[in-house]
């Protein structure tokens, strides 16, 4: 019996010569790149590993009744759906849902009895007079802001409101009158040196002014008079 034994000599290599390998006829392995297979990957080797398995949640939800939806009409079903049992309510009849007209009822008897006129003219308006003897004279409508706004505006208010305020401001603090018996003095006592403004009386419950100049009316003077008695809370009228 013969043996065949085969030894395999492996030289070193050395530098600067090439080793000769038998040719190789097996296929070159190629790799193609990973971003052309899937771009979601997170690595390049990701798609040598094994993928799990995707579970998708169900997009509807189970019921197990008919009327479990969240629609608007099937939410005023089951609102309606409570009161089936009350005997105490009833469904809308079609007058309900239809809504009436309203109806003016009329105020006069129709046809108009003969005692009434069928038309009549009204008298013609005559505008006031102007009077300032009247007590009507000094009746003023005005707020007092409104009050402090129209003084404010006006020029040279500010010198005749501050001597009257002045002149009101020092009777209120009270004091004695020796003069309370006597009446109404003419032409009166200058109120802070004004020739259109004169006191004619002084007492406790009372002042007696006389405004206006060589017969004017002074209006001015006399609106601010009632002005800052109102502001003070002093009932004030002209006659």
């Amino acid at each position: 019996m013969t043996e065949t034994v085969i030894a395999e000599v492996t030289l070193p290599s050395i530098p600067g010569q090439t080793e000769a390998h038998a040719p190789d006829d097996s296929p070159v392995p190629l790799s193609f790149p990973a971003i052309l297979r899937n771009p979601k990957l997170v690595d390049r080797y990701a798609h040598l590993r094994e993928r799990p398995v995707a579970v998708h949640p169900k997009t509807s939800l189970s019921k197990a009744h008919r009327d479990e939806h969240e629609g608007k009409r099937w939410i005023r079903r089951r609102e309606n759906a409570k009161f089936v049992d009350n005997p105490h309510i009833t469904l809308p009849s079609r007058s309900d849902h239809a809504v009436p007209v309203p109806s003016k009822l009329p105020t006069f008897p129709i046809p108009l009895p003969p005692y009434l006129p069928r038309s009549s003219v009204l008298p013609p308006s005559a505008p006031g007079t102007r009077d300032p003897a009247s007590a009507a004279a000094g009746l003023f409508s005005l707020s007092l802001k409104g009050a402090r706004r129209a003084l404010r505006t006006r020029p040279g208010a500010r010198n005749i409101v501050g001597v009257i305020e002045g002149h009101l401001c020092a009777w209120l603090e009270g004091g004695t009158y020796p003069g309370e018996d006597e009446g109404m003095v003419f032409p009166g006592e200058k109120v802070g040196g004004r020739e259109d403004v004169r006191e004619v009386s002084r007492r406790a419950v009372g002042l007696v002014w006389v405004v206006g100049k060589d017969g004017t009316d002074g209006a001015f003077e006399r609106y601010v008079v009632h002005c800052l008695a109102r502001w003070y809370g002093v009932v004030s009228f002209s006659k």
